[in-house]
């Protein structure tokens, strides 16, 4: 999944052995600048199991996991997005794209587990995104109430938080989702994501349901590549039980060039 693609019309994608999905921000008439964008490529080997959901929004886009195509519980709905700043001119003149996520998350919770991936400018620091003790309540247990899973807490190499990071911890504990950086095997110590010439922050995320949290196996702040963004890659590995359809055909590789020249 990419970001902040910054175009406005559909590329072909030079791997052949995948799918692509592009999703645009309309472009203001009085702008010369494109901003956001969101392009997705799915593996065809598993694309079979891997369903786009109808586009509602220029800053996500969700895709289904078919729990019988991965054998899961339940289905898994994915998220790739971009949250613009808090007070950006976007998020004054369309609303907060945040609370349109929060809608996006209340529709899908009882449909299936929910992982979210993407850059979320928010800054959450080493806060709990999980009712601490919540099961050695001095009240009497309500029947019908879910109990919170304890879980490890977090490291993180940005100690800051601000508001929208705030509202992100309360979404996390109201939809029972764990945030991964920080406490996965491959990134312990919860690593930069994002770096500018104001410092560095912690601003990307995945993030899983608690009863799928067992299903990553790991995931990785990738090294800083200034050339290519000011955000790092993210990835992870996901347990999944299915038989992959292989391709035996060559993927016709290309000498890496020297330097790129940007348009």
């Amino acid at each position: 999944g990419l970001v902040e693609t910054h175009n406005n019309k559909s590329f072909s994608s030079p791997l052949c052995n995948y799918k692509i999905y592009h999703n645009f921000r309309n472009q203001n008439e009085k702008s010369r600048r494109l901003f956001g964008g969101i392009s997705v490529m799915v593996r065809r080997s598993i694309s079979a199991g891997v369903a786009p959901l109808p586009i509602t929004n220029s800053n996500f886009m969700w895709f289904r996991l078919d729990k019988n195509y991965f054998s899961l519980n339940r289905d898994l709905y994915i998220c790739f997005l971009h949250i613009p700043p808090e007070n950006s001119t976007y998020s004054i003149k369309e609303g907060d794209q945040f609370e349109c996520l929060i809608n996006d998350i209340t529709n899908m919770y009882d449909k299936g587990d929910i992982a979210l991936f993407g850059d979320f400018n928010a800054r959450v620091a080493v806060d709990v995104d999980f009712i601490p003790n919540d099961n050695c309540s001095k009240f009497m247990p309500d029947e019908h109430y879910i109990e919170d899973v304890p879980c490890t807490t977090r490291e993180s190499q940005d100690q800051v938080r601000c508001n929208r990071g705030k509202s992100l911890i309360d979404l996390c504990i109201q939809s029972r989702l764990r945030i991964l950086n920080g406490r996965t095997l491959g990134d312990f110590s919860g690593k930069f994501t994002a770096h500018c010439s104001l410092g560095s922050s912690v601003i990307d995320y995945i993030i899983g349901s608690e009863s799928i949290s067992h299903r990553f196996l790991c995931m990785k702040v990738h090294d800083f590549q200034r050339s290519i963004s000011n955000h790092c890659l993210l990835s992870c590995i996901l347990s999944v039980d299915f038989d992959e359809q292989v391709n035996s055909e060559t993927t016709k590789l290309f000498p890496l060039p020297l330097r790129y020249k940007w348009t």
